[in-house]
């Protein structure tokens, strides 16, 4: 038997005591509005923005109403959408909501390893990551209210596999993060967290001469599609690179 949740970590569904809770388009997208107001109200007047963009329907307002009635029949206990003056609001536990969930388990992950519990921070981040399905809001990434949230969300995504790769370096396991590692600098070349991961990788696995070669490659993309040079923290890896710095190696 499935638990209560509302999903937004891949395609956006509802799930009650016995699975997942058929919604239409609509109120689908209402529930959308309603949730990244985070407790928030909305008025009408927002919520038929949020639907309909530009060019509303003359029943824009009835109809809001009409979703509304058919989310609050399908909502599971606790979550709830509750009238406000002039509008909507949505009550949902925290718990139940994957993204707050995700959030916290990332906040928790990076507090554990500021205190050196790298073990517990890649064990929470890993909680976390397995909470996607699929790009955030996959089946209403169409709608541009949510732009703003979907970015936010795909950003703490990234932040999390960085302190999940962190996690793992730190622990000395730079061999079996080493091909992540490079995959993932490689689909983000500007990223410069995971570029300055990769030189560490690649130099603890004995490949000094590529995580040079990774250094300047980072520093050419900079510079010609940005016009930046590499951070202070980027160039003092580089120099420690360099002068092989045993502060370098695991455990220093």
């Amino acid at each position: 038997m499935a638990t209560a949740a509302i999903r937004v970590l891949g395609p956006v569904e509802v799930v009650g005591g016995d699975g997942p809770i058929p919604l239409a388009t609509k109120p689908r997208c209402l529930l959308a509005a309603l949730l990244v107001a985070n407790g928030g109200s909305r008025t009408l007047d927002e919520l038929v923005e949020a639907l309909w963009g530009a060019t509303p329907p003359a029943s824009a307002r009835k109809l809001v109403q009409v979703y509304a009635s058919q989310l609050r029949r399908s909502l599971p206990a606790p979550v709830r959408i509750v009238t406000r003056p002039g509008g909507y609001a949505l009550e949902a536990p925290p718990e139940l909501v994957d993204a707050v969930t995700f959030q916290r388990l990332v906040e928790e992950s990076a507090a554990a390893r500021r205190e050196g519990n790298h073990a517990l921070g890649l064990s929470l981040v890993a909680q976390a990551s397995r909470l996607w399905r699929g790009s955030a809001y996959a089946n209403l990434a169409y709608l541009d209210f949510l732009q703003p949230e979907i970015e936010r969300l795909e950003e703490l995504r990234l932040v999390a596999l960085e302190e999940g790769l962190d996690a793992q370096l730190e622990l000395g396991r730079h061999a079996d993060a080493l091909a992540e590692i490079l995959r993932r600098a490689a689909e983000s070349p500007l990223r410069e967290r995971l570029q300055r991961q990769a030189m560490l990788a690649l130099y603890r696995s004995g490949r000094q001469s590529e995580a040079l070669e990774q250094y300047a490659a980072l520093r050419r993309r900079l510079g010609e599609e940005l016009g930046l040079e590499p951070s202070a923290d980027a160039r003092e890896l580089q120099r420690r690179i360099l002068q092989q710095d045993p502060s370098l190696e695991i455990g220093s």
